[in-house]
C-alpha cells in the first residue's frame, strides 16, 4: 500500500493542475484512485454510494454529499469532495449534517479539494461532527499520513480504531500547543523564572519592556535545556547491554528506512544500533527500553530489573492509562 500511495501522490502533482475548477475531474482523477488503494469499490453502490441523500424532514431540502461508504452493509464514513482550488473549510457545515444523520453508525466525514484533506470525527459530542478535523493532509506539502490510512483500509475499519486514533491526535495537539504556548512565553511566566535577581543580574524593576527583552532568551534557554536533557537520558548512568533483537523476517527491508533517524541522529538514543532489525533496545537506569515496528504497528517495552521491579512497574504504568494504551504484562525473573 505505501508504494501505491506514493505513486498516487506522484499523479496528484502531476495532474492537480488540470483538474483545477473541475469538480468532476477531480473526482475521478484524485479523490476516486485513493479509496481504490484502501480496498473500497468505488463502482458498486452497495459499498460506496454516490449522490447520497438523506431525509431530513418535510421542508428541508439538502444538498447531497458525494459519496456514503458501507461496511458489513452499513455507512461508516462520509466524503465531501470540491474541485481542486476550492476552500473545502467552508462545506464542513454541510457535511455536519449528514454526519448527525448517520444515526450514530458514521464516526469518520471527510472533506477534500483531491489536493488538501480534512478527517472528522465527533469527540467533543456524540454522533455530532466536531468543528475542528483531528487531521488534515496537504498531498502537496505533507507526509503521507500512512499510521491514519492504514486503519482507514476496507478490510481493516473499525469505527472504534478511528475514534482511538482521533482521540490521540487531539491530545498530542493539545500537548504541541502547550510546549509552543511555553516556548512562547507569557509575561507571568517571565516573571516568574527571572525573579531571582541575584542569580541572574536584573536589578530593574519588571516592566513590559525589561520582560519584553527576556522572552527570547527563556524560550532559548527553555530550548537549551530539553537539548540537554535528552543527551542527559542518554548517557547518564546508561548501561550499554548487549540486547538479541529477534531476526528480520523477509518484509523487513523498509524498516532500515524507518529507523535511520533514531539510529543515526546527533545525540540520538540509539545511535550506532544495528539498521537491519525490527527492534531497538537500551539500558537506561535499570530499564530495557525497546521499540518495534511489526505488522503494521509499533509497539514500546519497558523492561523493569531490580528487586522492586513490580512496584516501579506499577508506578510507571499509572502514566499510561489502559484506555488509551493497550498494553499486555509478562512477569518474568
Amino acid at each position: 500500500m505505501k508504494d501505491q500511495l506514493e505513486q498516487y501522490v506522484r499523479k496528484v502533482k502531476d495532474c492537480y493542475e488540470s483538474c483545477r475548477g473541475n469538480e468532476a475531474a477531480t473526482k475521478a482523477a484524485l479523490v476516486a484512485p485513493l479509496f481504490v488503494i484502501l480496498g473500497y469499490d468505488v463502482a458498486d453502490p452497495r459499498e460506496c454510494k454516490p449522490e447520497y441523500k438523506a431525509d431530513f424532514g418535510e421542508g428541508r431540502s439538502k444538498d447531497p454529499v458525494d459519496w456514503a461508504f458501507s461496511v458489513n452493509n452499513s455507512f461508516v464514513f462520509l466524503v465531501e469532495a470540491k474541485a481542486v482550488g476550492k476552500k473545502i473549510d467552508r462545506y464542513d457545515a454541510q457535511l455536519g449534517d449528514y454526519y448527525a444523520q448517520g444515526q450514530g453508525a458514521v464516526k469518520l466525514g471527510i472533506l477534500t479539494n483531491g489536493v488538501q484533506w480534512r478527517f472528522f470525527t465527533d469527540l467533543v459530542a456524540e454522533n455530532l461532527m466536531d468543528k475542528e478535523p483531528f487531521l488534515e493532509w496537504d498531498v502537496l506539502k505533507d507526509a503521507i499520513p500512512c499510521d491514519f490510512l492504514t486503519i482507514l483500509q476496507r478490510a481493516e475499519f473499525k469505527p472504534e480504531l478511528i475514534k482511538f486514533f482521533a482521540k490521540g491526535k487531539r491530545r498530542q495537539s493539545v500537548l504541541v500547543a502547550e510546549l509552543t504556548r511555553l516556548l512562547e512565553p507569557s509575561d507571568e511566566f517571565v516573571k516568574l523564572a527571572i525573579q531571582n535577581k541575584e542569580t541572574l543580574f536584573e536589578n530593574r524593576n519588571l516592566t513590559a519592556t525589561v520582560i519584553k527583552e527576556w522572552k527570547p532568551i527563556l524560550a532559548g534557554a527553555i530550548r537549551e535545556w530539553v537539548q540537554q536533557q535528552s543527551l542527559k537520558m542518554a548517557l547518564d548512568r546508561a548501561i550499554d547491554t548487549p540486547v538479541v533483537d529477534p531476526p528480520p523476517s523477509p518484509e523487513d527491508e523498509n524498516y532500515i528506512e524507518f529507523w535511520k533517524p533514531i539510529r543515526t541522529e546527533i545525540n540520538g538514543l540509539f545511535v550506532g544500533k544495528p539498521a537491519d532489525r525490527p527492534w531497538v533496545s537500551k539500558w537506561i537506569r535499570g530499564i530495557c527500553l525497546s521499540l518495534g515496528v511489526l505488522n503494521h504497528a509499533c509497539y514500546v517495552e519497558l523492561g523493569f530489573d531490580d528487586e522492586r521491579r513490580r512496584e516501579r512497574r506499577d508506578k510507571a504504568l499509572e502514566l499510561f492509562p489502559v484506555a488509551v494504551y493497550p498494553r499486555e504484562l509478562h512477569e518474568s525473573p
